[in-house]
């Protein structure tokens, strides 16, 4: 379960660099997205990056840690 994330335009940079992985993703209203996972990179045409969605995360988390506490995840 992934979500792919096409940057506007490639010659801006990279969305993710080396070591981003882990980093929390946020849309334009600060609310969690998800979680970077990995990427492509810029290349000539495009820039690719994936993030593992956070209500996906939760749910998996909370299954095993029912008490836990974590973000809420919108709606």
């Amino acid at each position: 379960m992934e979500i792919t994330i096409y940057a506007y335009s490639h010659k801006d940079g990279a969305f993710a660099a080396p070591g981003d992985s882990g980093a929390v993703v946020a849309d334009a209203n600060n609310r969690i997205v998800g979680i970077l996972t990995g990427g492509a990179g810029v290349n000539e045409s495009t820039d690719v990056t994936c993030t593992t969605p956070y209500y996906f995360l939760v749910h998996r988390i909370k299954s095993s840690f029912p008490e836990s506490y974590l973000y809420p995840a919108p709606a």
